[in-house]
């Protein structure tokens, strides 16, 4: 009788579904994009302290620092909207 439980449990009643799946890849990527962008962020301060008040090397810090925050801001709304669109099926 326990051959028959077994046979009918079958190895794809546990596997993971494709939602799960995509789920755990896409924190993967945002926690590397997220950790990307506190390093620009960082970065960004570093030049903006070394600037030395030079002009040219703050614009470029502000870029570097304005870029860096929306790489962030993007990332966390694409988690949003990927996990609000999930919530549905």
């Amino acid at each position: 009788m326990w051959a028959i439980n077994d046979v009918q449990a079958g190895v794809i009643s546990n596997a993971p579904t494709i939602g799960s799946i995509l789920d755990k890849v896409l924190l993967f990527v945002i926690s590397i994009v997220g950790a990307l962008a506190m390093i620009g962020v960082i970065v960004s301060g570093i030049m903006y302290m070394t600037s030395g008040g030079e002009s040219k090397r703050v614009s470029q810090a502000k870029k570097a620092l304005t870029a860096s925050v929306i790489g962030l801001v993007v990332a966390i709304l694409s988690l949003i909207i990927v996990k609000t669109v999930i919530g549905f099926f």
